[in-house]
């Protein structure tokens, strides 16, 4: 299965990073909101300290809510 960097596990992303765990892929997630990585860690996720370690090493990405051009620019190398 897939290591996937996730940013933004909120109303939105929450729920989709927990049915690709419940897919069996590996989820790291970065979040501003800690009850967010709360919920996050519970459904099995990896926590990031900050946003470019959510996707070091991950073959995919998924930003959820604000995101960063510099953020898409680091994962496209």
């Amino acid at each position: 299965m897939a290591e996937i960097g996730f940013i933004g596990a909120g109303n939105m992303g929450g729920p989709m990073l927990a049915n690709l765990i419940k897919a069996g892929h590996a989820v790291t997630v970065f979040d501003l909101v800690q009850t967010a990585l709360d919920a996050a860690q519970d459904a099995g996720a990896t926590l990031a300290e900050a946003r470019a370690l959510a996707y070091e090493g991950a073959s995919k990405v998924s930003f959820k809510g604000e995101y960063h051009r510099t953020d898409i620019a680091a994962f496209a190398r």
